[in-house]
């Protein structure tokens, strides 16, 4: 979380578009998304075992 908060930070000072911004915290929040699905998968696949 840390890690994310100071990217989203440097994004912020680099971005003067609102609509890259958007594009850039969208990009950010789907590849949040795809970790934690991954993260739960191996997560069940560690309950079965």
């Amino acid at each position: 979380m840390i890690k994310q908060a100071k990217k989203l930070k440097k994004m912020e000072g680099d971005v003067v578009d609102n609509a890259k911004l958007f594009y850039l915290l969208s990009t950010e929040t789907y590849d949040m998304h795809m970790k934690n699905v991954k993260l739960n998968d191996i997560n069940k696949t560690l309950n079965n075992l």
